[in-house]
């Protein structure tokens, strides 16, 4: 055998050699492409699920949400109906007063006060005896 024909069938037995490894190494990337591309699915369906179940309890949330502002705007309601309704009783309170003083100044009886304006028998007779001193004497 000359050196000429031993580097003829070396040379084949590396050109197989790479051959057979490089199919080997496309096999390996196949393989672990495909494992990949099963991975990031199943990654991408899990994320899809997460988010769908985000997706829910963000409309709950949004139907909370909802609820509270009915309610809060309820209670903002009722809180200017008593206002309203306080300042009603103060203006019917003063309006009162104002009557049961006019009435002490023109020398009505504490009773008849009373029973007119609301006010208490001595807030009547303390009318009476500081706005019609005649009556008094």
């Amino acid at each position: 055998m000359d050196i000429a024909s031993l580097f003829e069938t070396n040379e084949w037995l590396f050109f197989a050699a790479r051959a057979g490894l490089l199919a080997i190494a496309l096999l390996i990337f196949a393989f672990a492409f495909g494992r990949w591309h099963r991975s990031g699915r199943r990654d991408m369906r899990e994320l899809f699920a997460q988010l769908q179940e985000s997706r829910g309890q963000t409309h709950s949330l949004a139907e909370l949400a909802q609820q509270l502002a009915g309610q809060i705007a309820a209670l903002q309601n009722r809180i200017e109906d008593r206002q309203q309704l306080q300042q009603a009783a103060a203006g019917s309170a003063q309006r009162g007063y104002e009557l049961a003083l006019k009435l002490a100044r023109h020398g009505a009886d504490p009773d008849d006060i009373v029973s007119a304006t609301g006010v208490t028998r001595h807030e009547a007779q303390l009318l009476t005896r500081l706005h019609n001193p005649e009556r008094n004497q």
